[in-house]
């Protein structure tokens, strides 16, 4: 794990909250002779000039750290414009590029956005297809020499647990991760900023953040939310406004000055850093420099509560064992066929038992498990016999699931903590003698 302590600490220091830079795409929009291409990323190869006169226009704004013009550039992504086996070129280039626009005196932010496809049950996205993915750009981003990883404009639960396993697994940097919601204050897919938090916090980012999909004024409640369900810092980067297309053209309808307005309101909350998203420019990051000097950052903690969740409500371990004996526990051998009954109580979690689960068989209950997940909010528990089984259970969970371990499982009692360091969970081990 990178230590974003250090540079959150250079800001507390100083005494200003800190700024992100804003929208790479919407400045694009301003060079005519580009409209030829349709793939951004492809100009840290074609144009590169162009992309550090971007970068050095945020920075001359006041930007202390500037994202990198990649968040497309994922294999699966490249691949759709012939650009597949350019991943680490256009990685590295593009950290090379940030760096030289602000000669060393900002932070580079590698982005890391959605890989482009529907997850699965919704489309065919895999979780090992995505996670294989978001592993070589975030290799490329570290050997380029970014000073962190921003994983941004989320919205699936297992998507971005995808991303943030990956960027654990294969990199030491820091690492952002930002959800973006829409105007009801939930995901496309129903997360909402607390279930958000407690998914972020458990899989061990170093910060949390909300970007995009809508304006300064519509994050605002997310923000709150974020405030106080978590100690970690807090990003926030809304777009500037909803999208209009005037005479062939997108606009945003929320100015600088509005914008700024707005995301006072979020300092004033006591979020710790400011940035914007689409429809923005470097005008609208002159406004947060300027409007950061008035503000201190807040003391912050790396460390949190165990608790799990599903995709839409968390359950604190406390309440889960308080419930114990209310909780149902279905016996897996393929299908989920008592899920619909055991929705329907008052139970905290359902607990399924995999001990009896073979290897082969764990293709139809993954299938059947991510229906599941649709028809209840409730979180999930596993019992499972060995390290296999409990990898695909974790990587198909979309929330913070309970992993209980008994005496027996001794054998494989390290791999298995390994995997829920790495994809999340909360573990409780069951004394022997105690069912």
């Amino acid at each position: 794990m990178g230590d974003f302590a250090s540079i959150y600490n250079h800001f507390l220091e100083g005494g200003r909250v800190p700024v992100f830079d804003g929208a790479i795409g919407t400045m694009l929009q301003r060079y005519p002779e580009l409209k030829a291409v349709h793939f951004g990323e492809e100009l840290n190869l074609s144009h590169p000039k162009l992309v550090q006169e971007i970068h050095r226009a945020y920075f001359e704004a006041g930007a202390d750290f500037i994202t990198t013009n990649t968040f497309s550039a994922n294999r699966l992504r490249l691949s759709k414009a012939g650009l597949g086996e350019r991943v680490e070129e256009i990685n590295i280039r593009a950290v090379e590029l940030a760096r030289a626009a602000t000669e060393g005196k900002s932070y580079v932010a590698g982005s890391i956005g959605p890989i482009g496809s529907l997850m699965t049950p919704l489309g065919s996205l895999t979780f090992s297809e995505a996670e294989k993915a978001f592993m070589e750009q975030a290799q490329a981003l570290q050997r380029g020499g970014a000073d962190l990883i921003i994983i941004e404009t989320m919205a699936h639960p297992r998507e971005i647990k995808a991303a943030i396993a990956a960027v654990r697994n294969k990199t030491t940097l820091p690492l952002i991760a930002s959800m973006t919601f829409s105007a009801q204050g939930r995901t496309i897919y129903g997360t909402s900023p607390k279930t958000a938090t407690n998914l972020l916090e458990s899989l061990g980012v170093d910060v949390i953040g909300a970007n995009c999909s809508v304006g300064p004024w519509e994050l605002l409640e997310v923000a709150e939310v974020y405030h106080r369900s978590t100690k970690l810092p807090i990003l926030i980067e809304p777009n500037a406004g909803q999208p209009r297309l005037v005479h062939g053209r997108t606009v945003y309808d929320v100015g600088p000055e509005e914008f700024a307005q707005a995301m006072n309101k979020m300092l004033e909350l006591g979020i710790d850093i400011i940035g914007s998203c689409c429809g923005s420019d470097p005008s609208y990051t002159r406004k947060l420099r300027e409007l950061a000097m008035g503000f201190t950052p807040q003391e912050r903690s790396w460390s949190h509560l165990p608790q799990i969740s599903s995709r839409t409500k968390v359950v604190s371990l406390e309440e889960a064992l308080q419930h114990w004996d209310d909780v149902p526990e279905i016996v897996v051998r393929g299908g989920i066929h008592e899920l619909r009954a055991a929705s329907q109580g008052e139970a905290p979690l359902i607990v399924l038992n995999l001990r009896g689960m073979k290897a082969g068989e764990m293709e139809e209950f993954e299938r059947a498990f991510l229906q599941a997940q649709i028809l209840t909010d409730k979180p999930f528990g596993f019992r499972v016999a060995n390290a296999i089984i409990l990898e695909r259970c974790l990587q198909a969970t979309e929330g913070i699931p309970l992993v209980i371990l008994e005496p027996e499982d001794k054998g494989e009692l390290q791999e298995m903590e390994r995997l829920v360091n790495r994809y999340g969970g909360v573990i409780v081990k069951i004394q022997a003698g105690f069912t």
